[in-house]
């Protein structure tokens, strides 16, 4: 909301504005002082109203007269909520010419000779706010034993404001009082003419536009929901790319005319090839474009990952790029998609592009290995710590439990993949894949439970279940990428015909591709989850291989303006919608440049998987059959069973460091 000097008609009320709660003595060492240089330059005070003729130069804009409509009324100490506090705001009034005043008038109960009015203003929407001391002014009517006193204060507001919030503190007797319009504050807003109406259009487009988007959510953090908004950026490039795998595409764009065919005209005597053609195949290029659009995913991040780093503190303006501006930035992103569109699709960028992510998503798939062992270890460490301090029998039932159920599941795996992918003779591969891998699930867990390795770490079988459930699981996906049908029982004969561009012949062509059932999506809906949880664990200072089961305590610095032990009140109205706490205030709470290099390699895993892994001669139904895709599975496969090995035989190894 934008306040407009010329404006003659500009009008002022006041609104509700959530906010949470916290102590008066934690805010006011947290927050005194932030937004001006100093007390004495912007707070003008005065203990009587300004005079006729400083109002007629000022030019009083409006004027508000108790705008809680909540009177003064006998306190009674019990009483630690509704009408009866000791404090009401009186009125407000704003002055815009030489320069923009407030000032702010309140009421108070005279309960103790010593006291102290204090009023919490912010500008910006409480992302810096700063105390005010408000200085008495005259003595009231008496309606309580020791009368009422009115306070006054007058500050400057900074140029280019928009609106204002406040409330209002009472310390008297030891005690401190709020005013701060039932939980909600006072929001002062001012409305003017087209100004108004185009800023608050465009707050929408900036860091509102989260808030505007999550306003029916449960309560978060700034941070939270910013890394929630570029995951929901990289999901919105994941769903382009697989449209333009999915099956129908083709026929789609087959219908424009001269895009795939030759183009053909009615007459009179019948349709007459007129030869046009575009050069496309639409076949290669609706693959080629799939990759490309992730190329402009990856540009995206890349560039914001550039622009971020060595951010400390959200006071930084790259940190006010990288929270907000939203519409601008997916704007950025759709240009970035549409550019890379124009791409010569026989270019040589496409073959080096594939090299490159190539090398991106193979690093990908070491972090997100790692952070899978490392998740492992810490569940196995919490939970026997819990049972040892605790003596609790649920985390001895649950770690068994788990332990039996994925040492299960991955036996129960093993033997299918046997049946299915290793009874044929033909099969020699699969079986030697499927064979290597159970040898070696059972060495690692075996390993686990060595006396030389429980000596120094707390390992056991539910990391070992769980590892040898993941590797089997790569194994099933290694072997279900054969390309042979005698393998591979999910490969399906798709048979279709097309017509001839010479003439009206038929050709009758078989394709060999995985059937697109419910698997197909169930499949790629837990691959986005993984790669999502990957990217927002390994961004977080403190999270880069931890598991967190609790809130760190201090990272929330909920604005009050009422202390913790008050008993306020106020209706659940108050309430609703979501609420998003600044824990960002003092700096910042996980790493944004690595936050954006995640995604970056998260797209280039995506363009490699739904690509086949440098081959884009396929499609959706059969992005998962491919030699390629079937030697990275079973690397990667190899690659965890490794690294878990040696966090076991690190600590054994390499005594003079601390792995804890």
């Amino acid at each position: 909301f934008h306040a407009s000097a010329a404006a003659a008609d500009v009008q002022g009320m006041f609104s509700g504005f959530g906010q949470s709660g916290d102590t008066a003595a934690e805010n006011s060492e947290l927050n005194r002082g932030r937004i001006f240089a100093t007390e004495t330059e912007s707070l003008l005070q005065s203990c009587s109203p300004m005079s006729p003729s400083t109002v007629a130069q000022q030019s009083l804009l409006h004027q508000s007269e108790d705008p809680n409509w909540t009177s003064i009324t006998p306190w009674d100490p019990a009483q630690t909520a509704g009408p009866g506090r000791p404090i009401a705001l009186e009125s407000v009034r704003f002055f815009s010419e030489p320069s923009q005043i407030l000032e702010l008038t309140a009421r108070v109960l005279n309960i103790a000779p010593e006291k102290r009015v204090m009023a919490r203003v912010t500008f910006d929407n409480w992302r810096h706010q700063s105390d005010w001391s408000l200085r008495y002014c005259q003595t009231l009517a008496d309606c309580h034993p020791g009368g009422q006193e009115r306070f006054r204060a007058r500050l400057q507001v900074p140029a280019g404001a928009a609106a204002f919030e406040l409330a209002l503190s009472y310390s008297a007797d030891g005690q401190v009082h709020w005013d701060n319009n039932a939980g909600r504050n006072y929001m002062y807003v001012y409305k003017a003419s087209m100004g108004c109406c185009i800023s608050t259009v465009a707050c929408c487009f900036c860091s509102s536009a989260a808030s505007l988007c999550c306003s029916a959510c449960p309560s978060c953090r700034s941070s939270t929901s910013t890394r929630l908004m570029y995951s929901l950026l990289f999901l919105l490039s994941t769903i382009l790319s697989c449209i333009m795998l999915a099956p129908g595409m083709k026929t789609l764009l087959a219908k424009v005319p001269a895009l795939c065919d030759t183009y053909k005209i009615d007459t009179s005597i019948g349709k007459i090839d007129t030869g046009v053609k575009s050069g496309f195949n639409c076949d290669l290029v609706l693959r080629i474009w799939c990759g490309l659009s992730e190329f402009g995913a990856t540009a995206f991040f890349v560039l914001m990952a550039l622009l971020t780093i060595k951010v400390r503190h959200s006071k930084d303006i790259r940190a006010t790029l990288h929270n907000g501006f939203w519409f601008f930035k997916l704007l950025a992103l759709i240009l970035l998609w549409v550019g890379a569109f124009f791409i010569p699709a026989s270019s040589d960028f496409t073959t080096v592009w594939m090299i490159f992510g190539m090398c991106g998503s193979l690093l990908f798939i070491i972090i997100q290995l790692v952070l899978l062992i490392d998740f492992a270890h810490c569940w196995n460490e919490r939970w026997t710590e819990g049972y040892e301090e605790s003596g609790s029998n649920w985390y001895y039932c649950g770690l068994l439990f788990f332990t039996v159920l994925f040492y299960s599941a991955a036996i129960a795996l093993t033997v299918l993949l046997y049946v299915y992918y290793g009874a044929n003779a033909q099969c020699v591969t699969n079986q030697a894949l499927i064979s290597v891998n159970l040898i070696f699930c059972i060495i690692a867990s075996a390993m686990s439970v060595l006396p030389a390795v429980q000596e120094h770490q707390r390992s056991g079988l539910l990391q070992g279940g769980l590892i040898s459930l993941y590797v089997m699981y790569l194994t099933w996906s290694a072997v279900s990428s054969s390309t042979l049908p005698a393998c591979n029982p999910t490969l399906t004969l798709n048979n279709y015909t097309r017509h001839s561009p010479e003439g009206s012949s038929k050709h009758s062509e078989t394709s060999v591709g995985v059937g697109f059932e419910l698997q197909t999506w169930a499949t790629l809906a837990v691959f986005i989850v993984a790669v999502l949880y990957s990217t927002l664990r390994t961004s977080a200072h403190s999270s880069v291989g931890r598991l967190d089961m609790n809130t760190r305590d201090g990272m929330e610095n909920p604005i009050l303006l009422e202390p913790v032990e008050t008993n306020d009140n106020s209706s659940g109205q108050d309430k609703e919608g979501q609420t998003i706490v600044n824990d960002e205030e003092e700096c910042v709470t996980y790493s944004y440049c690595m936050l954006h290099v995640m995604l970056a390699l998260a797209s280039l895993y995506v363009m490699m998987t739904i690509t086949n892994w440098y081959s884009p001669s396929s499609n959706l139904q059969t992005m998962q059959t491919n030699n390629a895709a079937l030697w990275i599975k079973t690397v990667s496969s190899w690659l965890c069973l490794l690294l878990y090995v040696w966090t076991l035989w690190a600590p054994v190894v390499l005594q003079d460091r601390d792995f804890s």
